[in-house]
Protein backbone atom coordinates (compact mmCIF):
# COMPACT_ATOMS: atom_id res chain seq x y z
CA UNK A 1 0.00 0.00 0.00
CA UNK A 2 1.01 3.88 -0.59
CA UNK A 3 1.04 4.42 3.21
CA UNK A 4 1.93 1.37 5.67
CA UNK A 5 2.82 1.90 9.50
CA UNK A 6 4.59 -0.51 11.52
CA UNK A 7 3.12 0.19 15.01
CA UNK A 8 5.66 -1.93 17.74
CA UNK A 9 9.34 -3.51 17.33
CA UNK A 10 9.20 -7.00 16.18
CA UNK A 11 10.94 -10.50 17.52
CA UNK A 12 13.01 -12.31 20.46
CA UNK A 13 13.33 -15.17 22.60
CA UNK A 14 12.00 -16.83 25.76
CA UNK A 15 12.93 -15.76 29.26
CA UNK A 16 14.90 -18.55 29.88
CA UNK A 17 17.34 -18.52 26.73
CA UNK A 18 20.62 -18.66 28.31
CA UNK A 19 22.73 -16.37 27.07
CA UNK A 20 26.98 -15.75 27.03
CA UNK A 21 27.98 -12.83 29.15
CA UNK A 22 30.96 -11.67 30.41
CA UNK A 23 30.33 -13.24 33.56
CA UNK A 24 29.30 -16.47 31.69
CA UNK A 25 25.68 -17.97 31.23
CA UNK A 26 22.81 -16.11 32.11
CA UNK A 27 19.40 -16.07 30.95
CA UNK A 28 17.88 -12.84 29.18
CA UNK A 29 15.58 -12.20 31.44
CA UNK A 30 18.23 -11.86 34.72
CA UNK A 31 20.37 -9.54 32.14
CA UNK A 32 19.09 -6.36 33.86
CA UNK A 33 21.87 -3.77 34.11
CA UNK A 34 24.90 -2.74 31.68
CA UNK A 35 26.52 -6.07 30.73
CA UNK A 36 29.03 -7.00 28.13
CA UNK A 37 27.98 -10.46 25.88
CA UNK A 38 29.81 -12.60 23.43
CA UNK A 39 28.86 -11.22 20.29
CA UNK A 40 29.56 -11.74 16.05
CA UNK A 41 30.66 -8.83 14.61
CA UNK A 42 29.12 -9.33 10.96
CA UNK A 43 31.86 -6.31 9.42
CA UNK A 44 34.89 -7.70 10.50
CA UNK A 45 33.79 -11.92 10.71
CA UNK A 46 35.36 -11.27 14.28
CA UNK A 47 33.74 -12.39 17.82
CA UNK A 48 33.74 -9.69 20.59
CA UNK A 49 32.63 -8.89 23.68
CA UNK A 50 29.75 -5.99 22.79
CA UNK A 51 27.49 -3.68 25.72
CA UNK A 52 24.19 -4.01 25.96
CA UNK A 53 22.57 -2.02 28.24
CA UNK A 54 19.99 -4.81 29.78
CA UNK A 55 17.12 -7.25 28.12
CA UNK A 56 13.98 -6.46 28.42
CA UNK A 57 10.36 -7.69 27.81
CA UNK A 58 8.26 -6.95 24.59
CA UNK A 59 5.17 -8.81 25.08
CA UNK A 60 3.86 -12.62 24.69
CA UNK A 61 3.28 -14.40 21.39
CA UNK A 62 2.96 -18.09 20.67
CA UNK A 63 6.28 -18.62 20.32
CA UNK A 64 8.41 -20.92 17.75
CA UNK A 65 10.65 -24.32 18.95
CA UNK A 66 13.72 -24.59 17.20
CA UNK A 67 15.78 -27.87 17.51
CA UNK A 68 19.30 -28.05 16.30
CA UNK A 69 22.12 -31.39 17.01
CA UNK A 70 23.75 -28.58 19.80
CA UNK A 71 20.03 -27.34 21.85
CA UNK A 72 17.08 -25.72 21.15
CA UNK A 73 16.04 -22.53 21.42
CA UNK A 74 12.37 -20.85 21.91
CA UNK A 75 11.56 -17.40 20.11
CA UNK A 76 9.06 -15.18 18.78
CA UNK A 77 8.07 -15.75 14.68
CA UNK A 78 9.55 -12.41 13.55
CA UNK A 79 12.63 -13.07 15.52
CA UNK A 80 15.83 -13.57 13.63
CA UNK A 81 19.00 -16.17 13.33
CA UNK A 82 22.48 -16.08 11.56
CA UNK A 83 22.08 -19.04 8.70
CA UNK A 84 25.44 -20.08 7.54
CA UNK A 85 25.36 -18.34 4.48
CA UNK A 86 25.73 -15.39 6.33
CA UNK A 87 22.11 -13.37 6.18
CA UNK A 88 19.73 -13.30 8.80
CA UNK A 89 16.19 -15.48 8.68
CA UNK A 90 13.20 -15.04 10.93
CA UNK A 91 12.59 -18.07 12.45
CA UNK A 92 9.10 -18.31 11.23
CA UNK A 93 10.91 -19.25 7.52
CA UNK A 94 13.51 -21.86 9.48
CA UNK A 95 12.97 -25.46 8.11
CA UNK A 96 14.37 -29.17 8.94
CA UNK A 97 17.72 -29.27 7.52
CA UNK A 98 18.78 -25.45 7.24
CA UNK A 99 22.14 -24.71 8.83
CA UNK A 100 22.19 -21.46 11.39
CA UNK A 101 25.77 -20.37 12.06
CA UNK A 102 27.58 -21.37 14.88
CA UNK A 103 30.06 -20.42 17.59
CA UNK A 104 30.29 -24.08 17.70
CA UNK A 105 30.64 -25.19 21.57
CA UNK A 106 30.37 -29.24 21.26
CA UNK A 107 29.17 -29.29 24.87
CA UNK A 108 27.36 -26.48 27.25
CA UNK A 109 30.13 -27.51 29.98
CA UNK A 110 32.79 -25.68 27.35
CA UNK A 111 32.96 -21.62 27.87
CA UNK A 112 33.82 -20.13 24.81
CA UNK A 113 37.42 -18.85 26.12
CA UNK A 114 38.34 -22.07 26.31
CA UNK A 115 37.00 -23.46 23.06
CA UNK A 116 38.48 -21.07 21.30
CA UNK A 117 41.62 -21.68 22.91
CA UNK A 118 41.37 -25.04 21.33
CA UNK A 119 40.35 -24.10 18.32
CA UNK A 120 43.35 -21.59 18.48
CA UNK A 121 45.78 -24.71 19.25
CA UNK A 122 44.50 -26.79 16.38
CA UNK A 123 44.64 -23.75 14.24
CA UNK A 124 48.19 -22.74 14.38
CA UNK A 125 49.33 -26.67 15.38
CA UNK A 126 52.11 -26.17 12.25
CA UNK A 127 53.41 -22.99 13.40
CA UNK A 128 54.67 -21.99 16.59
CA UNK A 129 52.93 -25.00 18.42
CA UNK A 130 54.39 -24.43 21.66
CA UNK A 131 53.97 -20.97 22.14
CA UNK A 132 50.04 -21.61 21.12
CA UNK A 133 49.78 -24.21 23.52
CA UNK A 134 50.74 -21.53 26.07
CA UNK A 135 48.53 -19.21 24.79
CA UNK A 136 45.82 -21.77 25.27
CA UNK A 137 46.52 -22.43 28.74
CA UNK A 138 46.19 -18.56 30.03
CA UNK A 139 43.33 -18.08 27.60
CA UNK A 140 41.47 -21.00 29.70
CA UNK A 141 43.18 -20.04 33.04
CA UNK A 142 41.60 -16.45 32.07
CA UNK A 143 38.52 -16.75 30.47
CA UNK A 144 37.44 -19.22 33.48
CA UNK A 145 38.26 -16.60 35.99
CA UNK A 146 36.62 -13.63 34.29
CA UNK A 147 33.23 -15.97 33.49
CA UNK A 148 33.67 -16.78 37.58
CA UNK A 149 33.57 -13.32 38.28
CA UNK A 150 37.09 -13.61 39.90
CA UNK A 151 39.07 -11.38 37.80
CA UNK A 152 39.83 -7.99 39.59
CA UNK A 153 39.10 -4.70 37.87
CA UNK A 154 43.16 -4.45 37.58
CA UNK A 155 42.79 -7.22 35.28
CA UNK A 156 40.52 -6.04 32.85
CA UNK A 157 43.06 -4.73 30.55
CA UNK A 158 45.01 -8.11 30.07
CA UNK A 159 41.61 -9.66 29.64
CA UNK A 160 40.70 -7.47 26.93
CA UNK A 161 43.68 -8.31 25.27
CA UNK A 162 43.29 -11.96 25.68
CA UNK A 163 39.58 -11.48 24.20
CA UNK A 164 40.78 -9.78 21.18
CA UNK A 165 43.12 -12.30 20.25
CA UNK A 166 40.61 -15.37 21.32
CA UNK A 167 37.98 -13.96 19.28
CA UNK A 168 40.00 -12.69 16.81
CA UNK A 169 39.63 -16.02 14.40
CA UNK A 170 36.37 -15.99 12.45
CA UNK A 171 36.05 -19.78 13.85
CA UNK A 172 31.95 -19.75 12.68
CA UNK A 173 30.59 -23.39 12.58
CA UNK A 174 27.65 -24.41 11.32
CA UNK A 175 24.45 -26.24 13.44
CA UNK A 176 21.69 -27.81 11.51
CA UNK A 177 18.16 -27.76 12.14
CA UNK A 178 16.16 -30.60 13.40
CA UNK A 179 12.77 -29.67 13.65
CA UNK A 180 10.55 -26.03 13.81
CA UNK A 181 7.27 -26.03 15.76
CA UNK A 182 5.26 -23.49 16.89
CA UNK A 183 3.63 -23.71 20.66
CA UNK A 184 0.14 -23.97 20.93
CA UNK A 185 -0.28 -21.39 24.31
CA UNK A 186 1.23 -17.44 24.32
CA UNK A 187 4.44 -16.87 26.30
CA UNK A 188 6.36 -13.65 26.81
CA UNK A 189 9.37 -12.73 25.21
CA UNK A 190 12.29 -10.63 26.10
CA UNK A 191 15.27 -8.67 23.28
CA UNK A 192 18.16 -7.04 24.16
CA UNK A 193 19.96 -4.01 22.00
CA UNK A 194 23.44 -5.15 21.89
CA UNK A 195 25.92 -2.22 20.66
CA UNK A 196 27.87 -2.03 17.73
CA UNK A 197 27.06 -5.54 16.31
CA UNK A 198 23.28 -5.97 17.32
CA UNK A 199 23.51 -10.02 18.05
CA UNK A 200 24.14 -11.92 20.82
CA UNK A 201 25.36 -15.68 21.10
CA UNK A 202 22.72 -18.17 22.87
CA UNK A 203 23.97 -21.25 24.70
CA UNK A 204 24.20 -23.71 22.08
CA UNK A 205 26.55 -21.18 20.09
CA UNK A 206 23.91 -19.44 17.62
CA UNK A 207 23.88 -16.48 16.88
CA UNK A 208 20.51 -14.24 17.41
CA UNK A 209 20.01 -11.04 15.65
CA UNK A 210 17.84 -8.05 17.65
CA UNK A 211 15.82 -5.45 15.29
CA UNK A 212 13.23 -3.46 15.69
CA UNK A 213 10.95 -0.89 13.68
CA UNK A 214 13.30 1.37 12.93
CA UNK A 215 15.64 -1.22 11.21
CA UNK A 216 12.48 -2.68 9.44
CA UNK A 217 12.03 1.31 7.76
CA UNK A 218 15.82 1.58 6.83
CA UNK A 219 15.60 -1.99 5.45
CA UNK A 220 12.19 -0.66 2.95
CA UNK A 221 14.13 2.32 2.33
CA UNK A 222 17.32 0.61 0.83
CA UNK A 223 15.67 -2.14 -0.86
CA UNK A 224 13.84 0.95 -2.48
CA UNK A 225 17.22 2.64 -3.45
CA UNK A 226 18.20 -0.97 -4.66
CA UNK A 227 15.52 -1.09 -7.02
CA UNK A 228 15.60 2.64 -8.32
CA UNK A 229 18.89 4.04 -7.83
CA UNK A 230 19.68 7.93 -7.70
CA UNK A 231 15.43 7.95 -6.78
CA UNK A 232 15.74 10.26 -3.43
CA UNK A 233 14.36 9.05 -0.23
CA UNK A 234 13.11 11.02 3.09
CA UNK A 235 13.49 10.11 6.75
CA UNK A 236 11.61 12.28 9.03
CA UNK A 237 12.28 11.63 12.85
CA UNK A 238 10.61 13.67 16.09
CA UNK A 239 13.88 15.79 16.71
CA UNK A 240 16.85 16.08 15.00
CA UNK A 241 18.94 14.70 17.68
CA UNK A 242 16.80 11.13 17.54
CA UNK A 243 17.87 11.37 13.75
CA UNK A 244 21.57 11.30 15.14
CA UNK A 245 21.33 8.33 17.64
CA UNK A 246 18.65 6.09 16.14
CA UNK A 247 18.45 6.61 12.22
CA UNK A 248 21.88 7.28 11.18
CA UNK A 249 23.57 3.93 13.48
CA UNK A 250 20.56 1.85 12.54
CA UNK A 251 20.72 3.09 8.88
CA UNK A 252 24.44 2.16 8.33
CA UNK A 253 23.52 -0.92 10.50
CA UNK A 254 21.23 -2.43 7.90
CA UNK A 255 22.99 -0.72 5.07
CA UNK A 256 25.99 -3.56 5.80
CA UNK A 257 23.64 -6.52 5.98
CA UNK A 258 22.12 -5.56 2.18
CA UNK A 259 25.49 -4.20 0.79
CA UNK A 260 25.07 -0.73 0.71
CA UNK A 261 27.87 1.39 2.23
CA UNK A 262 25.96 4.74 4.15
CA UNK A 263 28.27 8.25 3.89
CA UNK A 264 26.75 10.36 6.92
CA UNK A 265 26.68 14.05 5.53
CA UNK A 266 25.58 15.17 9.04
CA UNK A 267 25.92 18.79 8.05
CA UNK A 268 23.45 18.96 5.27
CA UNK A 269 21.49 16.22 7.13
CA UNK A 270 21.92 13.71 4.41
CA UNK A 271 22.77 9.80 3.72
CA UNK A 272 24.34 9.19 0.82
CA UNK A 273 23.78 5.47 -0.82
CA UNK A 274 26.43 3.74 -2.31
CA UNK A 275 27.19 -0.59 -3.91
CA UNK A 276 29.92 -1.56 -5.56
CA UNK A 277 31.07 2.28 -5.47
CA UNK A 278 28.20 3.25 -7.28
CA UNK A 279 25.78 5.64 -6.11
CA UNK A 280 22.63 4.74 -5.03
CA UNK A 281 20.66 7.86 -3.69
CA UNK A 282 20.37 10.58 -1.20
CA UNK A 283 17.97 10.13 1.74
CA UNK A 284 17.07 13.63 3.52
CA UNK A 285 16.90 13.99 6.76
CA UNK A 286 14.24 16.69 8.84
CA UNK A 287 12.50 17.26 11.98
CA UNK A 288 8.96 16.78 12.95
CA UNK A 289 9.25 18.97 15.34
CA UNK A 290 9.25 21.87 13.15
CA UNK A 291 7.02 20.85 10.64
CA UNK A 292 7.39 24.22 9.02
CA UNK A 293 11.18 23.51 7.93
CA UNK A 294 9.75 20.27 5.44
CA UNK A 295 10.10 22.58 2.36
CA UNK A 296 12.01 22.86 -0.81
CA UNK A 297 12.68 19.36 -2.24
CA UNK A 298 11.03 16.28 -3.54
CA UNK A 299 11.56 12.40 -3.01
CA UNK A 300 9.54 8.96 -3.87
CA UNK A 301 9.57 7.64 -0.72
CA UNK A 302 9.91 8.32 3.06
CA UNK A 303 10.20 6.90 6.13
CA UNK A 304 8.42 8.42 9.37
CA UNK A 305 9.58 7.46 12.91
CA UNK A 306 7.77 7.79 16.17
CA UNK A 307 5.18 10.33 14.68
CA UNK A 308 3.02 9.55 18.21
CA UNK A 309 5.55 11.74 20.41
CA UNK A 310 4.35 14.67 18.98
CA UNK A 311 0.86 15.71 19.64
CA UNK A 312 -2.16 15.35 17.10
CA UNK A 313 -2.70 18.74 15.55
CA UNK A 314 1.27 18.55 15.18
CA UNK A 315 1.59 14.88 13.80
CA UNK A 316 -1.50 16.17 11.41
CA UNK A 317 0.26 19.17 10.02
CA UNK A 318 3.77 17.11 9.51
CA UNK A 319 1.97 14.59 7.99
CA UNK A 320 0.28 16.98 5.51
CA UNK A 321 3.81 18.86 5.18
CA UNK A 322 5.22 15.02 4.76
CA UNK A 323 3.01 13.38 1.71
CA UNK A 324 2.95 16.73 0.07
CA UNK A 325 6.73 15.95 -0.40
CA UNK A 326 5.87 13.06 -2.53
CA UNK A 327 6.44 14.55 -5.85
CA UNK A 328 9.67 12.70 -7.62
CA UNK A 329 7.95 10.40 -10.19
CA UNK A 330 9.46 7.14 -11.39
CA UNK A 331 7.34 5.24 -14.52
CA UNK A 332 4.90 2.50 -12.97
CA UNK A 333 5.95 3.26 -9.51
CA UNK A 334 3.52 4.26 -6.63
CA UNK A 335 5.09 6.63 -3.96
CA UNK A 336 4.71 6.23 -0.62
CA UNK A 337 5.79 6.52 3.02
CA UNK A 338 6.56 3.91 5.48
CA UNK A 339 5.54 4.76 9.77
CA UNK A 340 6.99 3.43 12.61
CA UNK A 341 5.59 3.94 15.80
CA UNK A 342 5.25 2.95 19.63
CA UNK A 343 1.73 3.57 20.47
CA UNK A 344 1.23 6.63 22.91
CA UNK A 345 -2.59 5.67 23.14
CA UNK A 346 -4.93 7.09 20.67
CA UNK A 347 -3.40 9.74 18.43
CA UNK A 348 -2.43 10.35 15.25
CA UNK A 349 -1.63 6.87 13.64
CA UNK A 350 -4.41 5.12 15.68
CA UNK A 351 -7.22 7.71 13.88
CA UNK A 352 -5.45 7.72 9.81
CA UNK A 353 -4.31 3.85 9.84
CA UNK A 354 -6.63 1.97 12.41
CA UNK A 355 -9.54 3.76 13.16
CA UNK A 356 -11.01 5.11 9.30
CA UNK A 357 -8.11 3.77 6.96
CA UNK A 358 -8.60 3.96 3.38
CA UNK A 359 -7.11 1.85 0.73
CA UNK A 360 -4.03 3.77 0.65
CA UNK A 361 -3.33 2.72 4.49
CA UNK A 362 -2.30 -0.32 5.80
CA UNK A 363 -1.06 -1.49 9.18
CA UNK A 364 1.20 -4.10 10.45
CA UNK A 365 1.24 -4.17 14.76
CA UNK A 366 3.50 -5.76 16.67
CA UNK A 367 5.19 -5.84 20.25
CA UNK A 368 7.67 -2.49 20.96
CA UNK A 369 10.43 -1.48 23.26
CA UNK A 370 12.38 1.63 22.82
CA UNK A 371 16.01 0.90 23.38
CA UNK A 372 17.88 2.83 26.39
CA UNK A 373 20.66 3.99 24.17
CA UNK A 374 17.94 5.88 22.02
CA UNK A 375 15.75 7.47 24.64
CA UNK A 376 15.40 10.65 26.86
CA UNK A 377 17.53 10.14 30.30
CA UNK A 378 14.16 10.36 32.17
CA UNK A 379 12.18 7.71 30.03
CA UNK A 380 11.53 4.54 31.32
CA UNK A 381 14.08 1.53 30.29
CA UNK A 382 13.57 -1.49 32.80
CA UNK A 383 11.73 -4.38 33.06
CA UNK A 384 8.38 -5.54 32.76
CA UNK A 385 7.33 -5.35 36.38
CA UNK A 386 8.44 -2.18 36.55
CA UNK A 387 5.22 -1.30 33.94
CA UNK A 388 1.37 -0.71 35.26
CA UNK A 389 -0.62 -2.74 33.14
CA UNK A 390 -2.30 -0.19 30.78
CA UNK A 391 1.50 1.10 30.29
CA UNK A 392 2.83 -2.33 29.63
CA UNK A 393 0.03 -2.82 27.07
CA UNK A 394 1.11 0.33 25.23
CA UNK A 395 5.08 -0.03 24.99
CA UNK A 396 5.79 -3.44 25.34
CA UNK A 397 2.72 -5.49 23.53
CA UNK A 398 2.11 -2.64 20.91
CA UNK A 399 -1.69 -2.41 22.21
CA UNK A 400 -3.16 1.10 21.67
CA UNK A 401 -4.84 1.77 24.92
CA UNK A 402 -6.26 5.24 26.45
CA UNK A 403 -3.77 6.41 28.64
CA UNK A 404 -5.28 10.20 29.38
CA UNK A 405 -8.91 9.07 29.76
CA UNK A 406 -11.36 6.75 32.30
CA UNK A 407 -9.91 6.25 35.35
CA UNK A 408 -6.65 7.65 37.21
CA UNK A 409 -5.63 4.51 39.35
CA UNK A 410 -6.55 1.55 37.02
CA UNK A 411 -3.95 -0.88 39.24
CA UNK A 412 -6.30 -0.38 42.77
CA UNK A 413 -8.73 -3.07 43.11
CA UNK A 414 -10.99 -2.74 46.83
CA UNK A 415 -11.01 -6.10 47.64
CA UNK A 416 -7.41 -7.13 45.80
CA UNK A 417 -6.01 -4.47 47.51
CA UNK A 418 -7.26 -4.64 50.39
CA UNK A 419 -5.93 -5.55 54.15
CA UNK A 420 -7.04 -4.93 58.01
CA UNK A 421 -3.87 -3.83 58.70
CA UNK A 422 -3.68 -1.54 61.76
CA UNK A 423 -0.78 0.61 63.17
CA UNK A 424 1.02 -0.89 65.74
CA UNK A 425 2.26 1.80 69.11
CA UNK A 426 5.94 2.32 68.39
CA UNK A 427 6.12 1.32 64.93
CA UNK A 428 7.38 3.70 62.30
CA UNK A 429 4.93 5.62 60.34
CA UNK A 430 5.46 7.12 56.86
CA UNK A 431 3.26 9.62 56.20
CA UNK A 432 2.04 11.23 52.96
CA UNK A 433 0.76 14.81 53.14
CA UNK A 434 -1.05 17.15 50.89
CA UNK A 435 -0.92 21.28 51.51
CA UNK A 436 -4.43 22.89 51.11
CA UNK A 437 -5.90 25.43 52.86
CA UNK A 438 -9.07 23.91 54.91
CA UNK A 439 -8.25 20.88 53.18
CA UNK A 440 -4.99 19.32 54.12
CA UNK A 441 -4.69 15.77 53.44
CA UNK A 442 -2.49 12.83 54.56
CA UNK A 443 -2.49 9.29 54.32
CA UNK A 444 -0.25 7.11 56.80
CA UNK A 445 1.26 3.99 56.13
CA UNK A 446 3.23 1.40 57.68
CA UNK A 447 6.21 -1.35 56.08
CA UNK A 448 5.05 -4.81 56.42
CA UNK A 449 8.15 -6.87 54.75
CA UNK A 450 9.19 -3.84 53.17
CA UNK A 451 5.70 -3.70 51.44
CA UNK A 452 3.75 -0.06 51.84
CA UNK A 453 0.06 -0.15 53.65
CA UNK A 454 -2.12 2.35 54.08
CA UNK A 455 -3.35 1.84 58.00
CA UNK A 456 -4.95 5.51 58.42
CA UNK A 457 -5.83 8.70 57.05
CA UNK A 458 -6.17 12.53 58.32
CA UNK A 459 -8.59 14.62 55.77
CA UNK A 460 -9.78 18.15 55.81
CA UNK A 461 -7.08 19.30 58.86
CA UNK A 462 -7.71 23.60 58.47
CA UNK A 463 -3.64 23.59 58.19
CA UNK A 464 0.00 22.35 59.13
CA UNK A 465 -0.35 23.02 62.95
CA UNK A 466 -3.86 21.73 63.28
CA UNK A 467 -2.65 18.54 60.62
CA UNK A 468 0.52 18.79 63.46
CA UNK A 469 -1.57 18.53 66.00
CA UNK A 470 -3.77 15.69 64.92
CA UNK A 471 -0.16 13.90 63.85
CA UNK A 472 1.55 13.78 67.21
CA UNK A 473 -2.13 12.99 69.39
CA UNK A 474 -2.42 9.70 66.95
CA UNK A 475 0.99 8.82 66.84
CA UNK A 476 2.93 9.29 70.16
CA UNK A 477 6.47 7.47 70.79
CA UNK A 478 7.38 6.98 67.48
CA UNK A 479 9.07 7.84 64.42
CA UNK A 480 7.78 9.98 62.02
CA UNK A 481 8.84 10.33 58.42
CA UNK A 482 6.72 12.88 56.56
CA UNK A 483 6.43 12.88 52.64
CA UNK A 484 5.00 16.24 51.68
CA UNK A 485 3.93 18.01 48.80
CA UNK A 486 7.18 20.13 47.88
CA UNK A 487 5.77 22.61 45.65
CA UNK A 488 4.55 26.43 46.89
CA UNK A 489 2.49 28.97 45.88
CA UNK A 490 -1.02 29.87 46.90
CA UNK A 491 -2.44 25.90 47.69
CA UNK A 492 -0.27 26.28 50.75
CA UNK A 493 -1.87 26.31 54.11
CA UNK A 494 0.69 29.16 55.45
CA UNK A 495 2.37 31.81 53.49
CA UNK A 496 5.02 29.47 51.58
CA UNK A 497 6.25 25.68 51.25
CA UNK A 498 9.41 26.49 53.41
CA UNK A 499 7.40 27.79 56.47
CA UNK A 500 5.18 24.47 56.11
CA UNK A 501 8.22 22.25 55.70
CA UNK A 502 9.74 23.90 58.86
CA UNK A 503 6.94 23.97 61.23
CA UNK A 504 7.31 19.91 60.43
CA UNK A 505 10.91 19.84 60.84
CA UNK A 506 10.52 21.57 64.63
CA UNK A 507 8.83 18.79 65.48
CA UNK A 508 11.72 16.38 64.90
CA UNK A 509 10.00 14.52 62.17
CA UNK A 510 12.10 13.31 59.02
CA UNK A 511 11.17 15.51 55.86
CA UNK A 512 11.27 13.54 53.14
CA UNK A 513 11.14 15.45 49.64
CA UNK A 514 13.13 16.69 46.49
CA UNK A 515 12.98 20.56 45.29
CA UNK A 516 10.37 19.60 43.40
CA UNK A 517 7.51 17.41 43.15
CA UNK A 518 8.09 13.96 40.52
CA UNK A 519 5.96 14.35 37.43
CA UNK A 520 2.38 14.26 37.99
CA UNK A 521 2.56 10.99 34.90
CA UNK A 522 5.41 9.10 36.89
CA UNK A 523 3.80 9.90 39.74
CA UNK A 524 0.39 8.05 39.26
CA UNK A 525 2.52 5.35 36.89
CA UNK A 526 4.20 4.77 40.60
CA UNK A 527 1.10 3.98 42.60
CA UNK A 528 -0.28 2.13 39.77
CA UNK A 529 2.87 -0.17 39.65
CA UNK A 530 2.56 -0.45 43.36
CA UNK A 531 -1.28 -1.39 43.20
CA UNK A 532 -0.59 -3.75 39.88
CA UNK A 533 2.11 -4.43 37.76
CA UNK A 534 2.09 -6.52 34.79
CA UNK A 535 3.29 -9.95 36.75
CA UNK A 536 -0.02 -9.55 38.81
CA UNK A 537 2.19 -8.35 42.07
CA UNK A 538 0.22 -6.29 44.78
CA UNK A 539 2.62 -5.10 47.11
CA UNK A 540 0.72 -1.56 48.01
CA UNK A 541 -2.52 -2.35 50.55
CA UNK A 542 -5.19 -0.08 51.50
CA UNK A 543 -6.79 -0.50 54.70
CA UNK A 544 -10.47 0.93 53.52
CA UNK A 545 -11.73 1.00 56.77
CA UNK A 546 -9.14 3.13 58.23
CA UNK A 547 -8.59 5.15 54.74
CA UNK A 548 -12.37 5.50 53.66
CA UNK A 549 -11.88 8.68 51.77
CA UNK A 550 -8.52 7.90 50.03
CA UNK A 551 -10.18 4.64 48.74
CA UNK A 552 -13.36 5.74 47.25
CA UNK A 553 -10.84 8.47 45.88
CA UNK A 554 -8.66 5.94 44.18
CA UNK A 555 -11.71 5.00 42.53
CA UNK A 556 -13.06 7.65 41.65
CA UNK A 557 -10.70 10.08 40.44
CA UNK A 558 -10.51 10.60 36.62
CA UNK A 559 -9.01 11.95 33.77
CA UNK A 560 -10.08 15.82 32.63
CA UNK A 561 -10.34 16.42 28.79
CA UNK A 562 -6.57 17.89 29.00
CA UNK A 563 -5.74 14.47 29.48
CA UNK A 564 -4.60 15.22 33.30
CA UNK A 565 -6.04 13.86 36.21
CA UNK A 566 -9.18 16.04 37.74
CA UNK A 567 -8.81 18.06 40.28
CA UNK A 568 -12.17 19.73 40.18
CA UNK A 569 -13.98 16.96 41.57
CA UNK A 570 -12.62 16.96 44.54
CA UNK A 571 -10.79 13.56 44.70
CA UNK A 572 -7.45 14.30 44.67
CA UNK A 573 -5.85 15.30 47.59
CA UNK A 574 -6.15 12.02 49.15
CA UNK A 575 -4.07 10.36 46.19
CA UNK A 576 -1.63 13.50 46.08
CA UNK A 577 -0.80 12.81 49.50
CA UNK A 578 -0.60 9.00 49.20
CA UNK A 579 1.29 9.32 45.78
CA UNK A 580 3.91 11.15 47.63
CA UNK A 581 5.01 8.95 49.52
CA UNK A 582 4.92 6.21 46.58
CA UNK A 583 6.67 7.76 44.08
CA UNK A 584 9.19 8.62 46.71
CA UNK A 585 9.99 5.58 48.25
CA UNK A 586 9.14 3.24 45.57
CA UNK A 587 9.47 4.86 42.43
CA UNK A 588 9.58 3.57 38.79
CA UNK A 589 12.70 1.84 38.29
CA UNK A 590 14.65 3.62 36.00
CA UNK A 591 17.95 2.46 34.64
CA UNK A 592 20.35 4.41 32.97
CA UNK A 593 23.24 2.46 30.94
CA UNK A 594 26.07 5.41 30.61
CA UNK A 595 27.81 4.19 27.43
Amino acid sequence: TKFKAYVGGFGCVSPDTKVWTESGLIRISEITKPTRVLSWNDKNQKYQLSLTGGAFPKGRANLYRVVTKQGQFDASGEHQALLSGGSYSPVKNLYAGQKLSSLGLKSHSETPAFYYAKRLLSHYSIVNKNSMRDYANKARTYGQQFLAKKETSSGFTHLDKCNKQLFGEPFLDSDEILSVSIKNKSEPYYDMQVLDTNNYICESGLIHHNSGKTFIGCTDLLLFAGKHPKAPQAYFGCTYPSIRDIFYPTLEEAGHLLGFKVDIKTGNKECHLYRNGFYYGTIICRSMDNPGSIVGFKVARALVDEIDTLNKDKAALAWRKIIARLRFTIPNVVNGVGVTTTPEGFLFVYDKFKKEPTESYSMVQASTYENAKYLPDDYISSLLESYPEQIAQAYINGDFVNLTSGRVYTGYDRILNGSDRVWIPGEPVYIGMDFNVGQMAAVVHVKENGNPIAVDEIMGALDTPAMIESIKQRYPNTTIRIYPDASGGSRKSVDASKTDLLLLEREGWTICADKKNPFVKDRVMAVNHAFCNTSGDRVYKVNTDRCPTYADCLEQQIYNDSGEPDKKGGKDHANDAGGYFIAQDYPIDRPVANY
